[in-house]
């Protein structure tokens, strides 16, 4: 797909990023319990309106933090050098690797430069290499950023800004648009559509159907 946007006289070059896939050592994070114990962090997918989903979320997140930072990158202790300032750094070794091949050069454009399409994550990664290296930026598109400040703190916070407004606007407009044209649409208020809808999402909290011994927990 990308080759068809790009055009045949570009070469597309992939490849995993430190600790991730095929690359060697592998990153291991996983919240499976191992045989020794040391994972322990489990996370439950509970209703994401309520305040408790969230707190759920840093709480296990923290755990899987601490619980990561003494086994990552496995023997050889490579967790240290898994980073996104590192992967620039690969990146900026891949441009300069093609430099020197023959298709290098012979590029019409200068190949020692770094053309880049990022998605998400890899807005951060693109940012994070344009900062470190910019006179090694070619071309670079980035999809779908992340706000770089907030990937580095807290990352969560900075995308839920909007989240309340956003739900709350299903609300507001199937009100609007009345029962004919909204069949979730009960009462005679937002609010009431929305307590309809909360009452059927509760029914989805996975920690309260265990505590409660539900049938379908």
């Amino acid at each position: 797909e990308i080759q068809a946007v790009a055009g045949t006289n570009w070469d597309i070059v992939g490849f995993d990023p430190r600790g991730m896939w095929l690359s060697e050592p592998l990153a291991n994070c996983s919240s499976n319990i191992t045989s020794d114990g040391i994972l322990t962090a489990r996370l439950r997918s509970v209703p994401r309106v309520t305040d408790k989903y969230f707190d759920d979320l840093i709480k296990s997140g923290k755990e899987l933090g601490e619980q990561c930072e003494q086994i990552i990158g496995g023997e050889m202790d490579a967790g240290p050098f898994m980073s996104t300032a590192i992967t620039a750094r690969d990146m900026l070794s891949i441009a300069h690797a093609f430099a020197e091949t023959e298709d290098g050069e012979r590029a019409s454009r200068p190949s020692n430069l770094l053309n880049y399409y990022g998605l998400s994550y890899g807005t951060f990664l693109g940012q994070t290499f344009a900062s470190m290296f910019p006179k090694s930026v070619g071309y670079m598109v980035l999809d779908g950023v992340v706000d770089p400040v907030g990937y580095v703190t807290t990352y969560i916070s900075q995308s839920l800004f909007h989240l309340d407004g956003i739900i709350a606007s299903f609300f507001i407009y199937c009100h609007k648009a009345g029962p004919s044209e909204c069949s979730y649409y009960t009462g005679s208020t937002p609010k009431d559509i929305y307590e309809r809808f909360n009452r059927s999402f509760m029914k989805l909290d996975a920690r309260k159907a265990e505590a409660e011994n539900w049938a379908n927990a």
